[in-house]
């Protein structure tokens, strides 16, 4: 009787249960102590920018009547990462102080996490299914929470981080419709590059060396740290999704 009930959950209940989805592999580094003093946001802040995403996404997900959004924030935990869960009624995204704490992470870079996690969740295909849930893959949520997402949220939240663009970054910029929304939204891009530099032990990405691979497939889980600049400068300049992880 043990052996049919083991096989009745391997074979049909593990199938159907949600897998959370992360902003970035599990490493050592994902920890992050407390120091406030280092930290670009307040813990204020923190709980605004979620606040605020989710009252944007709120509306939207009425409107085309998709599956509910929660966003819970825990600003005293060190875990340097982010999750959605999918569940079969609604969404949940969890935000953790360890990653909002982090140096190299502004209150518009932080807001990127946080589209990245709805993106899984609203961002359309390419996407990976079981059953019951389907979430966008880790790159389309990249384009996704930076070319969609990441601009309705910057609209409503004040700017803090004054960091001057590169001349290169302006050159990407200049011919945008609102060249300033459009750096600011880089710049975001930029400290989250550097953000997962540190996390992976690599050199921080460049909008000026983009990564010449292409893959035969459509990566489910996470590119490159180069890759995943690319993406977001992709979703921002409203481009293809680069090959380095996306096959038409």
């Amino acid at each position: 009787m043990k052996y049919l009930f083991t096989c009745f959950v391997l074979c049909f209940v593990l199938p159907l249960m949600a897998k959370a989805q992360s902003f970035v592999e599990d490493n050592p580094a994902l920890r992050y102590q407390v120091t406030e003093e280092e930290s670009n946001i307040s813990e204020e802040q923190f709980y605004e920018v979620i606040e605020t995403a989710l009252e944007i996404y709120t509306e939207i997900i009425e409107e085309q009547g998709w599956k509910p959004l929660t966003i819970r924030g825990f600003w005293e935990d060190e875990t340097v990462n982010a999750y959605i869960l999918p569940q079969l009624q609604k969404n949940i995204v969890t935000m953790y102080g360890g990653l909002a704490r982090r140096p190299e992470v502004s209150l518009d870079g932080f807001a990127l996490v946080v589209c990245h996690e709805i993106a899984h969740g609203y961002g359309g295909k390419p996407d990976k299914r079981s059953p019951l849930f389907k979430v966008s893959v880790e790159g389309q949520a990249d384009y996704y929470g930076a070319g969609v997402c990441l601009p309705k949220v910057l609209d409503a939240i004040p700017i803090t981080d004054f960091a001057v663009p590169t001349s290169y970054e302006r050159f990407l910029c200049e011919n945008e419709a609102d060249p300033s929304q459009c750096e600011r939204l880089v710049l975001a891009s930029r400290r989250i590059g550097a953000l997962l530099a540190f996390i992976k032990s690599e050199p921080i990405p460049q909008f000026e060396t983009p990564d010449p691979s292409v893959v035969r497939r459509t990566l489910r889980d996470h590119p490159g740290i180069q890759c995943r600049l690319d993406t977001y400068l992709a979703g921002i300049l409203n481009l293809e999704r680069p090959r380095c992880w996306y096959r038409p």
